[in-house]
């Protein structure tokens, strides 16, 4: 996750704000600054409103002693509006960047700031659509080979969601009337259709960046765009303990489909990868130095050539097969599976969290749209699925092994990001912080 500052960095009249952009990659902090064309005042403001040298006034300014209708009312409002479309502009880049590629190029964000005064004329010989269904062919052909295909498919199927709701309420989705009354608009199609809060706030969030891409290339948008959103709920996710992951490896299975999916279940759990990168793990992957073996791969996600130790657990699994990893199944076959295994393991505690079910009518095969993540309670094997080793690395080394570690081995890009696995109590993790101090 990236934050933006705008900072103050001359004492000289007319000077620019600069940009400083933080993030981290690999466990390592980055700052990058760029200037930007946003002046603290501009010449016209100071010459109709006060009498005062533009030299003291910015010097006020600086102090923060100026609290007159200068800066509140003309000012202020202003440097708010120029400096928002800045920040996301910049902030959707970064979203759609290889964050290896911004960690590499240190002018990146000279470069994009650039872009962003001095965009390409290509929309200049084009008539650019207004309604937002629309648009999102637009934002999806200036973003092909910019963002992955898993997330051109996201921006896909929230047209789609749009293109049924302009249906259903009989209207035309206006990129310049999308506001509070939108957003009402979206809420009710969204509870019709038992979209979960958390999928509508994930969603307009999404929408709201193709209408700051709109805006940035000349189209109108509402002022109450940049404040829409939704409350999200907070949903707890299971993970396995360490005890519960003894008994899924010390349980005996009569058939091999399950013995396999448990060993990939083990090895998950403790390399806290990405279903898209263990199940392609290989003995070609594990590399031996100092008598130490670790895993070698690239993440299909990020793009990050990664290298984690192979824990005791793991090399218990490959031991067992010979030197190799488990058989490589399919990702709906192996979050079946790992339920079962669960189920026959007396997993079974009931909880409440996030469940994944169908809302197609009696006598109707379910298609894809059919689908709702929903908050219900159940037994625990219910809610497992491939990110639960994620989840469960995370959590259970979480206060005994360095933070900085662990997010080497996960690669989250920042440690907020990193912290949104841990899925202990406050309780928990008090014990860990007594055993830890003691």
């Amino acid at each position: 996750m990236a934050t933006i500052k705008f900072l103050y960095r001359s004492r000289k009249q007319n000077e620019p704000i600069t940009v400083k952009l933080n993030f981290s990659h690999n466990g390592k902090q980055y700052r990058l600054f760029a200037k930007s064309e946003i002046t603290v005042y501009t010449k016209d403001e100071i010459k109709d409103n006060f009498k005062l040298n533009a030299a003291k006034i910015f010097d006020k300014l600086i102090k923060g002693e100026l609290k007159d209708m200068l800066h509140e009312k003309i000012i202020k409002p202003r440097l708010d509006s120029e400096i928002a479309d800045l920040k996301y502009y910049i902030l959707d880049e970064f979203d759609n960047t290889n964050i290896e590629t911004v960690a590499k190029n240190k002018d990146w964000l000279k470069n994009i700031v650039d872009k962003y005064y001095k965009p390409s004329d290509e929309n200049d010989t084009i008539q650019l659509p207004t309604n937002l269904v629309d648009y999102f062919d637009v934002y999806i052909k200036s973003k092909k080979g910019d963002i992955k295909e898993s997330s051109i498919k996201k921006y896909k199927v929230i047209q789609s969601k749009l293109n049924r709701l302009e249906k259903h309420f009989n209207t035309t989705l206006k990129i310049e009337n999308i506001n509070e009354n939108f957003k009402n608009q979206f809420n009710e199609f969204c509870d019709l259709n038992q979209y979960s809060n958390n999928t509508k706030q994930r969603e307009l969030v999404l929408i709201k960046t193709v209408c700051f891409h709109a805006r940035y290339n000349g189209l109108k948008t509402h002022k109450q765009l940049e404040k829409l959103k939704f409350n999200r709920e907070d949903v707890e996710h299971p993970y396995l303990s360490f005890d519960e992951l003894e008994t899924i490896k010390n349980k005996h299975f009569d058939k091999d489909y399950l013995d396999n999916a448990r060993d990939w279940l083990i090895i998950s759990c403790f390399t806290g990868q990405r279903v898209s990168d263990f199940m392609k793990f290989t003995s070609k992957n594990i590399r031996i130095e100092d008598n130490k073996k670790y895993l070698e791969f690239k993440q299909q996600k990020t793009s990050n050539l990664t290298t984690i130790p192979v824990l005791k657990q793991v090399n218990e699994v490959l031991n067992k097969r010979g030197g190799n990893f488990p058989r490589p199944i399919s990702d709906q076959k192996y979050n079946d599976y790992i339920k079962e295994v669960c189920r026959l393991c007396e997993i079974d505690e009931v909880m409440t969290g996030k469940k994944r079910i169908s809302i197609a009518p009696d006598g109707v095969k379910p298609q894809k749209h059919h689908y709702r993540d929903v908050i219900t309670s159940a037994p625990k094997y219910e809610f497992i699925s491939s990110h639960i080793g994620r989840r469960s690395f995370a959590t259970n080394h979480y206060g005994k092994v360095p933070t900085t570690y662990l997010i080497g081995i996960t690669n989250h890009s920042t440690e907020a990001q990193f912290l949104n696995y841990i899925q202990k109590g406050s309780k928990d993790l008090a014990k860990d912080a007594h055993n830890y101090f003691e």
